[in-house]
């Protein structure tokens, strides 16, 4: 397999990381249909480039970060479809097979492809957990390498915010609360914080309903109260469109609340 291709698609992704400076913006807007498999490793690579963006890695190192998430799933090429494909619950054997993938994977990397160690490391670590429980090496702590740390946390974020055949995604910062309070040890809690601490409650763009039924966008936030943002109407109290320009300011509408955040699939159902 010649890297070059992969490189190529990490220099981007890189770039675009980069240039970009609104985090909560990327995340809302990297929302892909598919293949699950390949959207997972696309969407865990953006993930992984957006917190070495956070931890100011250089270029390019966040582009050999870009390389190795991109290939960390490789070894997953040795695993029988019947098994990887399958939606039912695995037996105790075939998970063991999955489990293979990562070693499989490092071999490849290492040994066929002869790829550096930095690069190879992520096939090898990404499903170790910080509390030791993880596989293959039952590795802790930053025994593990940082940027196997950092796709282990972009690899569960994705699949929380992405649609899967027996689960419906939930919001961003649903999904890193998830990852604080459920998964206590799996991950480095000091880079999941990082992400957190750079995801707006309610991003840009994303959707929200009023306490009084109204569906609205959020334009921009307000400084003071990030729980009170900016928000455009795009849908009245009985659902219906609205075509006309009505903004509201939460900081002076005291009279109302966001009541929930709205996916905008459920807007445009």
């Amino acid at each position: 397999m010649e890297v070059t291709p992969v490189r190529e698609i990490a220099e981007s992704l890189t770039d675009f990381v980069r240039s970009n400076q609104n985090i909560s913006y990327l995340i809302l807007a990297n929302n892909p249909s598919g293949y699950y498999l390949y959207n997972q490793i696309a969407n865990a690579t953006f993930y992984s480039l957006i917190l070495g963006k956070l931890l100011e890695y250089s270029r390019p190192k966040m582009i050999d970060l870009g390389i190795s998430c991109l290939l960390a799933d490789i070894g997953m090429c040795k695993v029988p479809s019947s098994i990887s494909e399958k939606n039912e619950q695995l037996s105790e054997e075939e998970f063991k097979a999955i489990m293979k993938h990562t070693i499989l994977g490092y071999q490849i990397l290492s040994q066929k492809m002869k790829l550096k160690n930095n690069l190879a490391i992520v096939a090898l670590q990404h499903h170790e957990r910080y509390d030791g429980n993880g596989y293959p090496q039952k590795l802790a702590g930053t025994a593990i390498e940082e940027q196997a740390r950092i796709y282990a946390i972009a690899d569960n974020f994705s699949a929380l915010v992405t649609n899967r055949p027996h689960r419906k995604k939930i919001l961003p910062h649903e999904a890193i609360k998830s990852m604080i309070s459920m998964d206590v040890g799996k991950f480095d809690l000091k880079l999941v914080r990082t992400l957190l601490n750079h995801l707006s409650l309610y991003p840009v763009g994303s959707c929200i309903e009023l306490s009084d039924k109204r569906i609205g966008v959020v334009l921009g936030p307000n400084l003071d109260k990030p729980i009170r943002p900016y928000i455009r109407i795009i849908k009245d109290e009985y659902g219906t469109m609205v075509r006309n320009l009505i903004l509201v300011d939460l900081l002076k509408e005291t009279n109302l609340f966001i009541s929930r955040p709205v996916d905008l699939q459920e807007i445009t159902a």
